[in-house]
C-alpha cells in the first residue's frame, strides 16, 4: 500500500509573510510537519510542494521537493490544484494531506487517521477537534435554541473542522478530484489540535501548545 503525504507550502502569505518559515518553538513552521510525517509508520512517500526556493532548498533529505509553477501559488490557487499537479506525476493509493499551518499533530495521529480509512471502508477522512461554540449568522442562531438556552456541556456532539490532517483513496480522488467526499470519517483530536496559523496570534498560541508538548515529554 503506497501512502503518499502531500505537503503544500507556497512562499507566499499575507497574514504572516514567509509564514512557512516563520519561527515557531525553536524551528520554522513547516519543521513540526517534516517531524510528524517522519514520525509515521505508514506514510511511503513525502513530497513537499512549493514555488519559494527557500522552502525547497530546506526540504528534509528523506522528503522529496516538488517545484509548483506559477499560476498554482497565487491567492486564488486552490488546494485541489496543488493536490492535482502532484497526483500528475506520482502514483499512490491513499494520500494524505498536511498542510503547515496545523504544526499540532504527531506521526501517531497520522497513521490513526490513515488506519481509521482503511478499516471503516471511508473514501476520506478529514480530522476534527471538539467545539462547544454557539454559532451566530446575519442576526440567527445556527445551532442552539436561544430562547431555550442549553448548557454548553448539554449541546449536541459537534466538531470543527482544524485542517489538520486529510486522507483520501486515488480512487476517490479521481471520482471527485476532492479531497473530501464518498463515505466520509471524522477523526477526532484533542481541543489542542484545532489550532490553525493564519495570524501572529495564532503562531504565538501553537509555539505555547508545543513548548509545553516538548517539555511534558521531556520530564
Amino acid at each position: 500500500m503506497e501512502v503518499l503525504a502531500i505537503v503544500p507550502a507556497r512562499g507566499g502569505s499575507k497574514g504572516i509573510v514567509k509564514k512557512n518559515l516563520a519561527p515557531c518553538a525553536g524551528k520554522p513552521l513547516i519543521e513540526w510537519t517534516y517531524d510528524a510525517v517522519k514520525e509515521s509508520k505508514l506514510v511511503t512517500q513525502t513530497i513537499v510542494s512549493s514555488d519559494d526556493p527557500a522552502i525547497l532548498a530546506n526540504v528534509a533529505l528523506d522528503l522529496t521537493a516538488q517545484w509548483r509553477p506559477a499560476e498554482l501559488a497565487t491567492d486564488e490557487a486552490t488546494t485541489e490544484s496543488v493536490i492535482e499537479h502532484v497526483l500528475s506525476k506520482v502514483a499512490a493509493d491513499i494520500i494524505v494531506l498536511l498542510q503547515p499551518t496545523s504544526p499540532v499533530r504527531t506521526g501517531k495521529q497520522i497513521d490513526e487517521a490513515v488506519q481509521m480509512l482503511v478499516d471503516g471502508g471511508y473514501d476520506s477522512v478529514l480530522s476534527v477537534a471538539p467545539s462547544h461554540a454557539f454559532l451566530w449568522a446575519n442576526g440567527n442562531a445556527l445551532n442552539y435554541p436561544y430562547l431555550n438556552r442549553q448548557r454548553r456541556q448539554d449541546m449536541p456532539s459537534q466538531y470543527e473542522e482544524n485542517g489538520s490532517i486529510y486522507v483520501f483513496t486515488r480512487q476517490h480522488w479521481d471520482w471527485l478530484h476532492n479531497r473530501l467526499g464518498g463515505k466520509i470519517g471524522l477523526y477526532v483530536m484533542p481541543e489542542e489540535g484545532r489550532f490553525q496559523i493564519d495570524t501572529p496570534f495564532d503562531l504565538w498560541l501553537c509555539e505555547q501548545i508545543l513548548l509545553r508538548r516538548e517539555a511534558d515529554a521531556n520530564g
